[in-house]
């Protein structure tokens, strides 16, 4: 997900604007009322800016195949208007797995057990970094998966056995690779996950 933050505005202003701070509260009122796409990043308003072909291809992907290996019973896979609230900040991940939950009007996941980030240039130090650390302290979270969306490359984080995630993810890279999402019992290929993806001009 691109969010895409501009200086600093008055903050007595009646509308707000990407790069205002703001309380939580007075930003999910706010969004109610937008036709626009925005996060909220760690008590600053963001703008969700355009994507590539290809990264809505892979976000697609990511969709289709897990909706076709879960148990429609047992998990929900949602796209990215559907909300994380992770401590100071309310994401919108480009694909979110969790277990079924009773309030169909709920806004934000309560129980995300997987969590994909597809990259751009100008928000991989925030999926690397800034996310990573805010989605891995999430309790129910199984595994964060930051995806390239021009060639087939996956850095997974995943909870072990003990309970912990590690201090460093595992690559994972080629066709003939498959993502494990052992909090699942599923993998998906990447042959699957790249396909329809194609060479960005240069590449």
């Amino acid at each position: 997900m691109n969010v895409r933050h501009a200086p600093a505005i008055d903050h007595h202003a009646a509308e707000l604007q990407p790069g205002m701070a703001v309380p939580v509260e007075a930003f999910l009122a706010w969004l109610d009322t937008q036709e626009s796409r925005f996060e909220y990043d760690r008590g600053t308003v963001g703008m969700m800016v355009r994507v590539t072909r290809n990264h809505s291809v892979l976000g697609a992907r990511f969709v289709y195949l897990l909706s076709g290996a879960l148990d429609g019973q047992a998990y929900e896979v949602h796209a990215e208007a559907f909300g994380v609230r992770t401590g100071g900040s309310i994401r919108f991940p480009d694909v979110l797995v969790q277990a079924p939950e009773p309030d169909g009007s709920a806004l934000e996941s309560k129980t995300p057990l997987v969590i994909v980030e597809v990259l751009s240039p100008s928000t991989a130090y925030a999926d690397h970094v800034v996310k990573r650390d805010e989605y891995l302290a999430l309790p129910s979270l199984q595994a964060y998966v930051v995806a390239d969306p021009n060639a087939p490359k996956l850095t997974l984080w995943a909870r072990g056995a003990d309970g912990e995630f590690p201090l460093a993810p595992v690559e994972i890279e080629g066709l003939d690779a498959t993502l494990p999402l052992d909090g699942l019992g599923v993998a998906l290929p990447l042959a699957e996950l790249y396909r329809g993806i194609s060479d960005p001009p240069g590449g």
